[in-house]
């Protein structure tokens, strides 16, 4: 064979390659996930599409406001919410059905303490509400969804544990691992848990129009306005444990409120501070907890919190603040699993203890039951979990897709795409672009402009997932 002869056949398979490439793009599984949080779920998202990109499923992150944009400009196979509870969405999941195109559930939050919440957050809200999976943090609450009838196929409600906590066990951990101070001083992590005494300082309606719609799942929420007024004196004996932190002038401590407080309190404390009590003290409003918990040596939470149990994923040794111990807040459950301090003067003999001893080796067996029970396996590969069960549930789904696209659909699409080509999620508008160009989060803020700000945009996508990629790369 000659060279030209050579050439032309190198060409005709050069050609043959990107044509098949091509129809492998065109063809290649899609799957949306949506972030609620970007501080809070983002990176637990990001790996569950590094995953399924290992598994040949290309995977978009989108913010939930992009629900029905998604369908114009990705066609997926898979769409994974947080939630379905919402009546438009229910309707939607119908919708999803008759296109052929699987939809899944994975929860913010899985672990329901107070008595009528699990079976409260087990059954559908609506009863058109379609589930083909629902991935679930533990196996209590699976026996819940399977009871309720959640699924059509209780083999399609799988616990796996919590995808954002996989940070905390190796490798994913070294993401995170970059102490946010300069100190000498142990870091003392102090997590607050005081969401509802903003409540007492309002019109009572907006604690009657929050609450009126849980007042049925348990006592302890018909009773909301003593939890709130629990809430506001715990707060008030909180401050005077951190007294006793920075009076001791020994560790570094950064205090994390939960994101639903008003950080106002907690500026004006800090204010009211000395330039010489704020040297060692932080505020942290936005950073990622995980950071912070991978970052700390020793974990302070107020009675009941989620940030325990992260805590001691992370191995990291923990005291638990006691207040009124409002069944709201206080968990019998968790109390026995941790040092307990009610008195400010303890605090810190306390904390010297913990960190000389911070396998806290008498709590180690019923922490470990305790988490199997409510977080499932403490393994770190909850993301991989997820990520194999869409993958063989698209390759397995009983139904073709097929999605017909009418003009309200295209058009939501291509703003998506064209949104998402200048950085933005998909429902920007223009007052909403040029007030965060010139105004940040500054001045009053409508519902809509925050729900603008909290939402992800590519880059946030792109620098995720180019973070995971830094551990495991993506052949």
């Amino acid at each position: 064979m000659g060279r030209k002869e050579t050439a032309q056949t190198f060409i005709l398979i050069d050609k043959e390659r990107l044509l098949l490439s091509s129809f492998a793009l065109c063809h290649m599984s899609r799957a949306v996930i949506f972030v609620d949080s970007k501080s809070r779920d983002l990176m637990g998202t990001a790996l569950i599409a590094h995953h399924l990109a290992k598994r040949g499923v290309e995977c978009r992150l989108e913010p939930l406001e992009a629900w029905r944009a998604c369908i114009g400009a990705w066609k997926p196979d898979f769409l994974l919410f947080n939630h379905l509870n919402a009546k438009h969405l229910a309707g939607f999941s119908q919708q999803c059905r008759q296109w052929g195109i699987l939809v899944g559930v994975l929860p913010n939050e899985g672990i329901f303490y107070i008595d009528g919440t699990l079976d409260y957050n087990s059954r559908k809200q609506f009863a058109d509400t379609h589930c083909d999976y629902l991935f679930c943090w533990n196996s209590p609450h699976r026996d819940a969804l399977i009871r309720s009838g959640f699924c059509e196929s209780p083999e399609r409600i799988i616990p796996v544990g919590v995808p954002r906590f996989d940070f905390y066990t190796r490798p994913w951990r070294k993401l995170f691992e970059k102490p946010p101070v300069q100190t000498d001083r142990p870091i003392i992590l102090v997590n607050s848990n005081f969401s509802l005494a903003h409540f007492k300082f309002l019109p009572p309606k907006y604690a009657d129009n929050f609450f009126g719609q849980w007042t049925h799942v348990s006592p302890i929420y018909a009773d909301y306005w003593r939890a709130i007024d629990a809430s506001v004196t715990g707060r008030a004996r909180f401050i005077e444990h951190l007294s006793a932190l920075i009076a001791a002038d020994k560790y570094h401590v950064i205090v994390r409120p939960h994101p639903r407080e008003d950080p106002n309190f907690y500026l004006d404390w800090h204010q009211s501070l000395t330039v010489a009590q704020r040297q060692h003290l932080r505020l942290a409003f936005k950073e990622n907890i995980s950071e912070l918990i991978v970052n700390s040596d020793l974990e302070i939470s107020c009675e009941n919190c989620t940030t325990t149990l992260e805590a001691w994923i992370c191995k990291k040794p923990t005291i638990g603040l006691i207040f009124e111990k409002h069944p709201f807040f206080y968990t019998p459950e968790v109390a026995k699993l941790l040092p307990e301090c009610d008195d400010p003067s303890r605090l810190v003999s306390m904390i010297d203890h913990a960190l000389a001893h911070p396998a806290q080796e008498d709590y180690a067996a019923g922490r470990l039951n305790h988490m199997e029970k409510w977080i499932y396996k403490v393994d770190g590969n909850a993301s991989e979990r997820v990520a194999e069960e869409i993958a063989r549930a698209i390759a397995s789904r009983d139904r073709p897709k097929q999605i017909n696209l009418d003009f309200s659909n295209w058009r939501r699409g291509a703003k998506l795409r064209f949104a998402r080509w200048f950085g933005e999620p998909c429902h920007v508008a223009p007052l909403l672009f040029f007030r965060r160009i010139f105004r940040g989060d500054r001045g009053k803020q409508t519902l809509r402009y925050r729900d603008y700000l909290k939402a992800i945009r590519p880059a946030d996508e792109r620098r995720a997932r180019a973070m995971i990629r830094t551990v495991d790369p993506v052949h």
